[in-house]
Parts: C-alpha cells; sequence; structure tokens
C-alpha cells in the first residue's frame, strides 16, 4: 500500500451542503473527488486482526508488557506536515511530555513499515493508536491534535486501564 498524499476523507451533514457542491468545491481546489457513502460514518468493515509478530510492533509490544504500560502507535511519513507540526508541538509540550513517559510510544513511518500500516487500516496521518496493557482496549486518534486536545485522551485512556 502507498498512502496517496492527496487523499482524505470528508464527513459532512447532507442536511447543509449537497454531495455535488462538496465534490465540485474540492475539485476546484485541483483535486479529484469520489463519493462513498455509509449510513454510519463510524461504521467500518471488520479488518482481521493486526499481526503481532511484525517488527517493530512485535518489541514494542514486548517492552509494553515487560514495563506494564499502555502502547501509543503513532503513523506518521517525514513528507507529512502536520505530523511535522505534532512533532514540534504537540509531543513538546510539557504535559504532553509526561503523559508520554507513561506509554510505550512507537513511531511508524508509513513509507517504511507499509505491512503495518495496512494491517492497521491507516488511510491518512497522523494516526494515533492507544493500545491497552491487554490489548483489549483500544482508542484511534486521526488528524492533527493539539495539546490541548491530545492531553484529556491521553489521560482518560490511562485513568481506564486495568492494573
Amino acid at each position: 500500500m502507498r498512502l496517496d498524499r492527496d487523499e482524505f476523507a470528508v464527513i459532512f451533514d447532507a442536511s447543509r451542503i449537497t454531495s455535488d457542491t462538496l465534490i465540485q468545491t474540492i475539485q476546484e481546489t485541483g483535486y479529484s473527488a469520489q463519493l462513498v457513502t455509509t449510513s454510519n460514518p463510524q461504521e467500518t468493515t471488520p479488518r482481521p486482526p493486526v499481526p503481532t509478530d511484525l517488527e517493530p510492533l512485535a518489541s514494542a509490544l514486548r517492552e509494553a508488557e515487560q514495563k506494564h504500560k499502555p502502547l501509543l502507535i503513532e503513523f506518521r511519513a517525514n513528507w507529512c506536515t502536520p505530523c511535522k507540526r505534532m512533532e514540534q508541538e504537540t509531543f513538546r509540550d510539557p504535559t504532553v511530555v509526561d503523559l508520554l513517559s507513561l506509554y510505550v510510544v512507537l513511531t511508524i513511518d508509513t513509507d517504511e513499515h507499509i505491512e503495518l500500516a495496512e494491517a492497521f487500516g491507516i488511510v491518512g496521518i497522523p494516526d494515533i493508536r492507544l493500545q491497552s496493557l491487554n490489548g483489549q482496549r483500544h482508542k484511534q486518534l486521526q488528524g492533527f491534535q493539539t495539546a490541548n486536545a491530545i492531553i484529556p485522551e491521553l489521560q482518560m485512556f490511562l485513568d481506564n486501564q486495568e492494573h
């Protein structure tokens, strides 16, 4: 899989704009557009389990188990401007740094680890996945996250861990 650098999803309220107008607006900005509909935007096709023997995921899972910490996986790429911005702003915020110290953090370059990106169903980056120590709880954060947005998510996930 190669993530298309110009691909993105738009979830919109059909009572406020027609799909034709939305597609036309997107095309006017120079992008191609297609309409994919679902009755529930959160609905996804069930994916097979992620193979836990793929590196570097396997090493991170072992480390998380040894340290009794949840796992944070950040999917990114070198060309991704929002990813770079998160690295410079969000991940340098002192509160975020403190919270991340309570996780095992794995950064995955989607261009280098294509098989892992496919296994996780990554369609856009940045994409952050939080996984509990027992593997039962998962949380996904898509797109650029400010420090103010990610801090409560990281804290809430930690607060709900089974110790």
